[in-house]
């Protein structure tokens, strides 16, 4: 008879051959190439790390070369490594208070702030999800780099500010125009008033030669300031005037000392010259 082996056993009284087909190494070596080239093509940077029992992530077990590349490390350095040794302090303490909502729900997307081997701050949104790895808890984190978004919106925020600012200069500017303009129907209301005044009055009324300095006064000051930026102050009181200063006063008639009401006109022109 003819005796025939089949491929699981040996036809020397040695132990069985359990060796996986050829055919099953090569595909399974296939996949696992192919789940390295996607694993390191992505652009965003990737981290599995291991959860503790008590919930705090733990080493990392597997990163792609952007996350080695952005944060300056080899891959064997990272994996020697734990998320609060690639993350700021705060950074990693606000994302501390957010783990229990991430095991209620499964995922989350957090910003944080990596640290890199040479101390740069890295900012980044990461998308984090619990899953199975190798048999046991674990987080897949996937990070994407902010520096633009965050240097761009820094940017904006600086253009706004700006703008913000012409806009109170410019409102400041309208204010202004607005109390010149005011301030000139007053005093075109004071000197038409005089004018009128003077129109009243009768020829040899005593009161026609003050209300003609006041008309002069107030001409004169607004010459004196003219187009530049400047003040015209116009006020009223009352004094008691002594014989000895109405002596040097000159007054239309006779004036005796007594209560008078006193015009006063200043104004911050440049004046008048010597000549």
């Amino acid at each position: 008879m003819t005796s025939h082996s089949s491929p699981s056993s040996r036809t020397d009284g040695g132990a069985p051959d359990v060796t996986r087909p050829a055919g099953d190494e090569a595909t399974l070596r296939e996949r696992e190439e192919l789940s390295r080239v996607l694993f390191d093509s992505i652009s965003d940077a990737v981290f599995v790390n291991e959860v503790l029992p008590d919930g705090t992530p733990g080493r990392f077990l597997q990163v792609n070369d952007v996350a080695c590349r952005r944060l300056g490390y080899t891959r064997d350095e990272l994996l020697t490594l734990t998320p609060r040794e690639v993350s700021t302090p705060a950074a990693f303490s606000e994302a501390a208070t957010r783990r229990q909502s991430l095991a209620e729900r499964s995922s989350a997307l957090i910003e944080s702030v990596h640290v890199a081997k040479d101390g740069r701050q890295i900012p980044v949104e990461s998308h984090i999800r619990y899953l199975t790895y190798l048999g046991r808890p674990a987080a897949l984190s996937i990070s994407r780099d902010l520096t633009e978004r965050k240097r761009h919106e820094e940017n904006r925020l600086e253009l706004e500010r700006r703008f913000l600012q012409m806009q109170k200069i410019q409102s400041l500017g309208v204010l202004a125009g607005g109390v010149a303009h005011d301030f000139n129907n007053i005093l075109v209301a004071v000197l038409g008033y005089a004018e009128l005044a003077l129109a009243d009055l009768p020829e040899s009324s005593p009161a026609r030669d003050s209300v003609a300095q006041v008309a002069n006064l107030g001409t004169n000051a607004a010459e004196a300031v003219g187009d530049a930026d400047g003040a015209i102050a116009i006020s009223t009181r009352t004094a008691v005037l002594t014989e000895a200063e109405l002596a040097g006063a000159a007054f239309p008639g006779e004036a005796r000392p007594g209560e008078f009401v006193c015009l006063e006109v200043s104004d911050t022109g440049c004046g008048m010259d010597a000549e």
